[in-house]
């Protein structure tokens, strides 16, 4: 080895070091923290926006009280594919599927923890690992806007649902939200990092 190439790799080394003495923010991990916070964000404002429409658009006067079926059969309904997706309003105050129903509070606090924990791993992810920060951002979108919603509302607004009809009968997704969808394509992109050695 030449002294020219080991001055260079003494060189590189010292640098390395000067960058681990630094705030994230000012390593190589700029332009990540500036595309992960970009996508955090617009899904956050996305969630937002569709939560609030919702509200406004779909959620009928009388939700929550017992009304004849005429009335009931008049909730706001938008066909967006007929006989697969549409629109129309529900409050979750449980977790996916409904899971901890009522326990609003308890899953806000988990929620909290969650996005900390998000954090710490976004942190930690390898120096040039893209699509896990990526992936991880919008995991973070998503649990933001749904733990919002639980400390502010008492519940989470849905309005998505996904559905099938097979032999005459309705087969339904549970319905969900923009942040319920930003948190399933992340975790499946990391799970596809994570499966694949990237991570």
């Amino acid at each position: 080895m030449t002294q020219a190439v080991k001055e260079e790799k003494k060189e590189l080394t010292e640098e390395e070091k000067r960058q681990a003495e630094l705030p994230f923010w000012k390593r190589g991990y700029w332009s990540l923290w500036q595309a992960s916070l970009g996508v955090f964000l617009f899904g956050l404002i996305a969630d937002f926006v569709t939560k609030i429409w919702a509200l406004q658009a779909l959620k009928p006067e009388w939700y929550g009280y017992q009304v004849p079926p005429e009335i009931a059969a008049q909730t706001p309904v938008i066909d967006i594919i007929p006989g697969f997706l549409r629109f129309y309003y529900a409050q979750n105050e449980g977790a996916a599927f409904s899971i901890l129903y009522g326990y609003t509070t308890l899953l806000a606090f988990i929620s909290l923890a969650a996005t900390i924990g998000l954090l710490w791993f976004w942190r930690v992810l390898p120096k040039g690992e893209v699509w896990g920060r990526i992936a991880t951002a919008m995991i973070l979108s998503g649990a933001v806007g749904n733990m919002y919603d639980r400390f502010f509302r008492g519940y989470v607004v849905d309005f998505i649902d996904a559905y099938v009809v097979l032999n005459e009968q309705a087969w339904h997704w549970p319905t969900f939200n923009i942040a319920d969808s930003f948190i399933c394509v992340g975790a499946a992109i990391l799970a596809w990092r994570l499966i694949t050695g990237k991570i």
